[in-house]
């Protein structure tokens, strides 16, 4: 189990990180913004697990869970995840990946993935909360927002081989910038 230490101005050695890159947080800590970023800086391939489900149902997140249920979407993005076989990959994940370790295990252990948690202190999730009822989010647990955050942060952190503070865009960005793949 990874400790929760969270990194700013992290340096991160060629040792440290594995054939893939996986992004994951909670909705809105910036994983399709930063992995664009982190991809096309190591000449690596983008896959997005949101935008993959979304193109194969010809339908926006918040849709497909309206049409299927929120159990049938996280059965969906199962799917999709154990399908990826990808090298020199960073992979945009859906926050609710978290909720079938499985997933996690499949990008660890099968595609020799580096997770990297992307943490948002609770305060600052709360400011970047937008319309979280149409963007698409999963809470099968019907959760309010404060132990929504604490149920997903626990999950999150356990899986990470890496976790960096997100709370600074800037920051964060710069970050990624620098790691060296």
């Amino acid at each position: 189990m990874m400790s929760s230490t969270i990194f700013n101005n992290l340096k991160i050695s060629n040792s440290c990180i594995k054939q893939n890159i996986a992004l994951i947080g909670l909705p809105y800590s910036g994983k399709s913004y930063l992995s664009k970023f982190l991809s096309l800086k190591n000449f690596m391939y983008l896959v997005e697990t949101d935008k993959q489900i979304e193109n194969i149902y010809n339908l926006k997140l918040q849709n497909i869970i309206d049409n299927y249920g929120e159990l049938e979407f996280i059965n969906i993005e199962n799917e999709v995840i154990r399908e990826l076989d990808c090298k020199n990959t960073v992979i945009s994940t859906g926050g609710s990946i978290i909720y079938n370790p499985d997933n996690l295990y499949h990008l660890k252990d099968n595609l020799n993935t580096t997770i990297i948690h992307l943490h948002l202190d609770q305060d600052e999730f709360k400011n970047r909360i937008v319309d979280i009822e149409s963007r698409g989010v999963i809470n099968p647990y019907n959760h309010n927002i404060r132990d929504f955050y604490n149920y997903r942060l626990n999950l999150y952190n356990n899986h990470a081989d890496i976790i960096l503070d997100a709370n600074n865009k800037k920051e964060v960005l710069k970050n990624i910038l620098n790691m060296k793949v």
